[in-house]
């Protein structure tokens, strides 16, 4: 009996230790569940944060290259008036020339307008202006007829009612000229 009792007992104890280890096993499960949870929260905090820096960090490097392009642009647009200084010249005498004209400082349009024909011979605005000065205001006609010949010739390739309305300038200077029998090809020849 004592062996069986014994026994009993040592069967008691394991029971007790199974006991104890599924009490432990438990706890740890438990545990591991918590770290569980945890590690996925925290994993959660870490992707919200990683993609909070990747908004910030993509528009900051959005404005970036926005500005970038623009600073291009006007890089672009120095560089093509470094790269044509007589242009840039010519626009602004041109630009002078018409405030000029438009303010009544004829001989100070003229003058301008003389030195932007030199930088850009093609600029039919030009003559337009200098056809117009000569002929309302210091009516030599025949200077004006030169000037609108030229406006019309130089317009032609880009404005058709431009070179048109200069083109009726001329057959009425030719009328004023009393030049008739003309051929109207020999109206904008140079």
């Amino acid at each position: 009996m004592e062996a069986v009792e014994s026994q009993l007992l040592k069967t008691d104890e394991v029971i007790a230790s199974n006991k104890a280890i599924a009490k432990e096993l438990a706890n740890i499960e438990a545990e591991l569940a918590n770290i569980k949870a945890e590690l996925a929260h925290g994993f959660s905090q870490i992707s919200k944060g990683l993609q909070d820096l990747f908004r910030i960090t993509y528009y900051g490097f959005q404005e970036v290259i926005d500005r970038l392009y623009f600073q291009s642009e006007m890089l672009e647009k120095i560089k093509e008036i470094l790269e044509r200084p007589l242009d840039t010249q010519a626009k602004e005498l041109r630009k002078r020339g018409e405030v000029a004209y438009l303010n009544n400082w004829i001989d100070e349009a003229e003058m301008d307008l003389l030195e932007a024909e030199k930088k850009n011979y093609q600029d039919f605005v030009i003559y337009h202006i200098l056809g117009n000065i000569y002929f309302y205001h210091k009516t030599n006609y025949k200077k004006a007829l030169e000037y609108y010949q030229k406006s019309a010739k130089y317009a032609t390739p880009f404005t058709k009612e431009h070179a048109s309305n200069m083109l009726l300038y001329v057959a009425m200077l030719y009328y004023k000229l009393g030049q008739f029998g003309l051929n109207p090809s020999d109206w904008t020849r140079n």
